[in-house]
């Protein structure tokens, strides 16, 4: 199979954007929160987890809102969701209305940086397209 040369790809070291701003809201979550809960249904959310607990915040994955204890949020002051960039976002809000009701508080969005990447077709395939 030949090399379309109209093809650039990022160099193989670097993680994709999307994975990228997630593990950087983590990061500046982790200092406000005491649990963070995100989805294991992909490689970047584990990820996010162990990113999590190098930096002394539980981290708990989880891919179904009957799947979290209230146990986790006991001593909790603040909790912080996030979840890969595959998780759906219906699941992630589910699981924020899942600890909502164990856990009462205000719900906070976090604001992140807007992605707006856009991926085109090579020309030829576009053309065929």
């Amino acid at each position: 199979m030949k090399k379309d040369p109209q093809i650039h790809a990022p160099k193989r070291q670097y993680i994709c954007c999307a994975t990228q701003n997630r593990q950087d809201a983590v990061k500046a979550m982790v200092p406000h929160v005491d649990v963070v809960v995100g989805s294991p249904n992909s490689s970047n959310s584990k990820r996010l987890q162990e990113l999590a607990s190098s930096l002394n915040v539980p981290a708990f994955l989880v891919d179904d809102p009957i799947q979290i204890e209230a146990d986790w949020f006991m001593s909790a002051k603040s909790i912080g969701v996030t979840a890969g960039a595959s998780a759906l976002e219906a699941l992630t809000t589910k699981i924020i209305e899942a600890i909502h009701s164990l856990h009462r508080g205000s719900v906070v969005p976090m604001l992140g940086i807007e992605e707006t990447v856009n991926f085109f077709l090579p020309k030829g395939l576009l053309e065929a397209a």
